[in-house]
């Protein structure tokens, strides 16, 4: 069946191959020129692209042109789009050809200016004298001229504000992150048979060192969380015969409204202990190895592999 299947294709595509030829060739091919009018007869450097082909970088002396030729696709999404650049250190962007706004001429000029450039059609047998202008010794039928492209000035000017606006807005930003209240962690090995514990702690942006603990001997770090509400810290849990778990010991929107968390450490799984700090609620409170806790919360451990 495959080969019958794959057979029959090629017999289709081979029938078909005189209307793709067609549908080629009635993309009519493109000659757009480019000439140097700039005043003062400076000098034009010229750099043209498409998605698809680079133009080499052409160099124009005053009333020089050169000219390059293109089909457009089928999809009518043709852009080529050039640089121009002169004295002083002048450079400005423009569409040389845009499918949408050119499709309809095969033969295109442009004047290059520096105020910008102006679009030439050449008359190709039009006689029509109320439209049709005589311009450096050529017949033409359309003549409009254009603004240059604001990408390159504007991409430039939001730049400068984003800058400045970001040099205004580093004390606020200071006062923001002093406001982010510390975070203190501590993390407890409480394993059964008084095994040793191996944690490792790291977050995005932070790496914890390894942390070695006996049992009952607890290890602590700090942090302050970031602004954006997304602070995680995972750690990795090890001890005898090769086990080794996973948890992630801080996860903002589950932690944010504590400052001062101990985590004690069980083979079944980490107990989030959080210190009473002067609270008094006897249904809550709970003693252990000596520390008042007015919150406790066992988890399970991740799924995740260490």
């Amino acid at each position: 069946m495959a080969h019958l299947a794959r057979s029959i294709f090629i017999l289709w595509l081979l029938t078909m191959l005189p209307f793709f030829g067609n549908v080629l060739s009635r993309s009519s091919e493109i000659s757009v020129a480019i000439q140097n009018l700039l005043k003062d007869q400076d000098d034009l450097t010229v750099h043209c692209k498409s998605r698809d082909y680079n133009i080499r970088v052409q160099y124009l002396k005053s009333h020089e042109h050169f000219l390059f030729h293109s089909r457009p696709n089928i999809f009518g999404t043709t852009l080529f789009y050039c640089s121009f650049a002169w004295e002083d250190g002048v450079c400005r962007r423009f569409d040389i050809y845009e499918y949408d706004r050119d499709k309809t001429y095969t033969d295109i000029t442009w004047q290059i200016f520096k105020k910008g450039p102006c679009r030439f059609i050449e008359n190709n047998g039009h006689d029509d004298n109320t439209t049709r202008k005589k311009a450096y010794g050529y017949a033409f039928f359309d003549n409009i001229c254009f603004q240059w492209s604001h990408n390159s000035t504007m991409a430039h000017l939001a730049r400068s504000i984003f800058i400045l606006w970001l040099l205004t807005m580093l004390p606020f930003f200071g006062n923001v992150l002093s406001r982010s209240s510390e975070i203190s962690v501590a993390i407890q090995n409480l394993l059964e048979d008084q095994d040793d514990l191996t944690v490792h702690c790291k977050s995005r942006d932070d790496d914890i060192r390894v942390q070695y603990l006996k049992s009952h001997e607890h290890f602590l770090f700090h942090f302050r969380p970031n602004i954006f509400g997304t602070t995680l810290f995972y750690c990795s849990f090890a001890w005898e015969d090769g086990v080794c778990r996973r948890f992630d010991i801080y996860e903002y929107d589950r932690d944010k409204t504590y400052t001062d968390i101990t985590w004690q450490i069980f083979k079944e799984g980490p107990c989030r202990f959080i210190e009473n700090n002067g609270h008094d609620d006897n249904t809550t409170r709970k003693k252990a190895d000596g520390y008042a806790f007015f919150d406790n919360i066992c988890f399970q451990w991740s799924h995740d592999s260490c």
